[in-house]
């Protein structure tokens, strides 16, 4: 089952495809996160505070020099960005080839092209998540005392500042309409991350065996 989950650490952002044709050059940039962010605070789906702020923390510095650079031609420093700004990568395109793709792309070569493309495709977008993520979203993740994980999602209503607005109830399911359940989401990711069928139940109370055991040996 696919959920909205706002303030995770652990994600892709986008995905791109930069194929290089003997006669043809397509570029294929997506960045969907942002929409699912959104989506997760109408249907309840938001983490607390801190891992929100984790989550951002992580995406800086996943793309540390468009970061630093606070513009969006700091991605061509990034490693995937260097790949196909490098000379190497076209090196075998004939140049009539390239001539062809000036004469139909405004006077631009493939390699501004592709320059272009990570720009204005990859880093403009990346910049206005971080920025959306930063200031706009982060006013609706919660107390750490409200939510902690998925067990305690989804929201009964949408937060802003802290607070939970009464007036604005959350939707609890997808566009599909399938419900959200984040304790039954928690059973079904588990055996993925413990690789065993054991019950949150059953981690928790060996949780709390090993820090018995591990308290007596500090």
């Amino acid at each position: 089952m696919f959920i909205f989950y706002s303030g995770c650490c652990g994600f892709y952002i986008f995905s791109y495809i930069l194929s290089s044709k003997h006669h043809d050059t397509e570029i294929v940039v997506c960045v969907p996160f942002r929409k699912n962010v959104q989506d997760g605070v109408k249907t309840g789906m938001v983490r607390a505070t801190r891992d929100c702020v984790s989550g951002v923390d992580a995406l800086k510095e996943k793309f540390l020099n468009l970061t630093l650079a606070k513009n969006a031609s700091g991605v061509l420093n990034e490693w995937f960005a260097r790949t196909f700004t490098s000379s190497s990568y076209v090196k075998d395109l004939e140049e009539e080839v390239n001539y062809k793709w000036a004469l139909d792309h405004g006077g631009k070569n493939v390699n501004e092209s592709v320059e272009d493309a990570l720009i204005n495709g990859i880093g403009q977008p990346l910049l206005e998540l971080i920025k959306y993520l930063e200031f706009d979203h982060m006013k609706h993740c919660v107390p750490d005392n409200v939510s902690s994980g998925l067990s305690n999602l989804p929201l009964e209503y949408v937060y802003v500042n802290g607070k939970p607005n009464k007036a604005q109830k959350t939707t609890k399911q997808l566009p599909t309409g399938e419900k959200l359940n984040g304790k039954e989401t928690y059973k079904r990711i588990l055996s993925y991350f413990t690789t065993t069928d054991i019950s949150p139940a059953e981690i928790f109370e060996e949780g709390k065996k090993q820090l018995d055991i591990f308290y007596t040996e500090v």
